[in-house]
């Protein structure tokens, strides 16, 4: 069981935690210096530098509480709702509380210049209700307000170009009209060059901006010497401070802040809890910084993914790993998201709340404006990390979903051939995992379905063509033969060759002249005859082939076993395309189908017999009654199978009893 560790570990330092804050002196004074130069200010560094820290605990502290009203923004849904939202909320949490008397309103009234006043009061049809709302705020405190954008990087990856238009217009109107409004944009450096299109807009955008290194290794030694001391844990000796900074800053000589708070923590979690004290052999024992997050984020995953297993039967073993990469974007950063609003196919509504509940416990996930999130990138970076090259794709496939599902309404355009074969390999997944929406699912179903139209429009011009094209050889052919006989010897002959490439509609052509030419020729007939029949074989054909692909198409509101009924219908359409008398190509075609389908049940007939192993040996109680339709539908997928056969045997034995 986990202490309950001082230290910050992957959480920001906040106003309350001045006395614990260090090493950052010299920063809060050029911030402090930069916020009365200016009303727009950029804060950027790496990840794990402590930028949110500095302005939520250092500079907040650095203010007298008459000058410094914050107001912190993240993006959840979008930025200019959210904008509102802290504002209004800001504004409402007045009426709460005590009112000041008249005279000391009237006090604070005087204090302020007239221009202020003027400015700050302002409400008009002709601002923004932003605006407006913002001019409430000031003219009921009467002191300056911080606009504070923590984690600005969202905005350019997860907002779109709409959004980012209208917040630049809201923020330009601020800097114009509020003159006692002071924004602060908080990101990460690596997405600063997204700022130049919001630089024409704010043209003194980058005059006044501080980029937050690493700790510095003197800094960095004060952080471990000066917080160990506020919380009367011992150090070995003077030269255990430095091995800490070595053992997070791999070889650099500078330390992240965040790093530094997760080391600390886990060495308490290591030393002797009522006598704690901080030795080299407990810095060695821990390895690296990258050691201690690989092992906690592993160690508290598994902890969670085994309880999760005993507490409800049936669950897929990668079902905390699935919540986790849902609080992760594509690009490794972190994915706030409304618990409501968090779906896991595998997994239950109350599934979910078990698995972000105890990653809330487990400190991985905090809860913060109605939304959960990874306690820090570092951590999303890790969970980024792992992902494979197969897991990279299949993200970048439900981005692609998501987006032009929800341009869909301004495009009217459907996937594209070549997008539906890039996702195609990952459907099933996508089904099982993504969690899209109900029209983003409806989407890719419409998207294959124009595409299979748009093939069979083109196909149909193509054999309409190909007709035409014959029809019109074998009349100028019988216009230019001139005799009977040669007439009907060539079309016997294109009708012939016509077969051989399957163009049945060329070929009943053909036999049809031919017949006219010689109504008396059996030959003639006959061919006509087989060619029609292997017309409508090949129709027949087409249709089992259609049906067949329709049901591999798993769909995310069926069951997991329902969905497995789906493939086996679709093996036995094959099968049965492939018992028709079909050309060559067709087989072919039709075999690597099956083999396809094959492929799949021979994967999902493993998933189902470990799924009835895992029923078993969770739940003894229950365990044979929940495995025993595992097993049942792992025998229609292999029915030869004589061990799961056993299984099914010993199931019913055991609840007989």
């Amino acid at each position: 069981m986990k202490k309950t560790s001082p230290f910050k570990f992957l959480n920001a330092y906040e106003k309350a935690d001045r006395s614990i804050f260090f090493g950052r002196d010299k920063e809060i004074e050029a911030l402090y210096e930069m916020a009365h130069q200016s009303n727009l200010t950029l804060v950027y560094g790496k990840s794990g530098t402590g930028k949110t820290s500095l302005i939520q605990c250092g500079l907040a502290n650095r203010f007298a509480a008459s000058d410094w009203l914050d107001v912190f923004v993240r993006r959840k849904d979008d930025i200019n709702t959210s904008l509102y939202d802290a504002l209004s909320k800001q504004t409402n949490a007045r009426e709460s509380k005590s009112r000041s008397s008249l005279r000391e309103r009237l006090q604070k009234r005087r204090k302020t210049t007239s221009k202020q006043d003027t400015e700050g009061s302002a409400i008009s049809d002709t601002y923004s209700p932003v605006v407006n709302v913002l001019n409430s705020l000031y003219t009921h405190y009467f002191k300056p307000v911080y606009l504070i954008f923590d984690q600005f990087e969202e905005l350019f990856i997860l907002g779109d170009e709409e959004e980012r238009r209208q917040f630049y217009q809201t923020i330009s109107e601020i800097v114009d009209v509020c003159a006692y409004c002071h924004v602060i944009f908080v990101l990460r450096e690596e997405s600063i060059a997204q700022l130049y299109d919001f630089e024409s807009v704010l043209p003194n955008l980058f005059e006044k901006r501080l980029r937050v290194e690493p700790l510095s290794r003197a800094n960095a030694i004060e952080v471990v010497a000066n917080t160990t001391a506020k919380f009367d844990i011992a150090l070995e000796d003077d030269t255990v401070a430095s091995g800490v900074i070595d053992a997070i800053a791999s070889g650099k000589g500078q330390a992240e802040l965040t790093y530094l708070q997760v080391f600390l923590d886990a060495l308490y979690q290591e030393a002797d809890e009522d006598n704690p004290v901080f030795t080299h052999d407990l810095v060695k024992k821990l390895g690296g910084i990258e050691d201690v997050l690989a092992d906690f984020l592993k160690t508290q995953s598994e902890r969670i993914q085994l309880n999760l297993l005993r507490t409800y039967s049936g669950v897929s073993e990668r079902s905390v790993r699935n919540v986790l990469n849902a609080f992760v974007t594509l690009e490794g950063t972190k994915q706030p998201i409304v618990l409501s609003q968090l779906h896991i196919p595998s997994l239950s509504d109350e599934q979910v709340e078990y698995c972000v509940k105890e990653l809330e416990s487990a400190r991985i996930l905090r809860f913060s404006d109605d939304r959960y999130e990874l306690s820090h990138d570092a951590l999303a970076a890790r969970i980024a990390a792992s992902r494979s090259t197969v897991d990279i794709a299949y993200l970048e496939a439900v981005k692609l979903i998501k987006e032009r599902s929800k341009a869909f309404q301004s495009t009217q355009t459907y996937l594209s051939a070549s997008e539906i074969s890039f996702i195609q390999p990952y459907r099933k997944r996508i089904d099982a995992e993504a969690g899209l929406k109900p029209e983003e699912v409806q989407y890719i179903g419409d998207s294959i379905r124009a595409d299979r139209k748009r093939k069979r429009k083109r196909n149909r011009q193509i054999a309409v063509v190909g007709t035409l094209l014959t029809i019109g050889f074998l009349t100028s052919v019988v216009l230019w033969l001139g005799t009977k006989e040669a007439n009907y010897g060539r079309l016997i002959q294109m009708g012939d060759a016509a077969v051989g490439r399957s163009d049945f509609p060329g070929a009943i052509a053909a036999f049809e002249n031919a017949v006219d030419v010689k109504r008396s020729s059996i030959e003639a007939e006959e061919r006509l005859e087989s060619a029609s029949n292997m017309q409508k074989i090949h129709v027949l054909y087409v249709d089992l082939i259609e049906d067949a692909e329709k049901l591999t198409l798993l769909d995310t509101n069926r069951t997991y076993l329902a969905n497995c009924d789906s493939l086996l219908k679709a093996k036995d359409l094959y099968t049965e395309a492939l018992a028709l008398d079909i050309s060559r190509t067709a087989r072919h075609d039709a075999t690597n189908k099956k083999q396809a389908v094959q492929n799949e049940l021979k994967v999902i007939f493993g998933d189902l017999e470990r799924r009835g192993d895992i029923m078993k040996a969770v739940d003894k109680k229950l365990g044979y009654s929940n495995a025993l339709p595992l097993y049942e539908q792992a025998l229609k997928v292999n029915p030869d199978n004589s061990l799961v056969r056993q299984k099914i045997e010993i199931c019913k034995q055991n609840l007989q009893e």
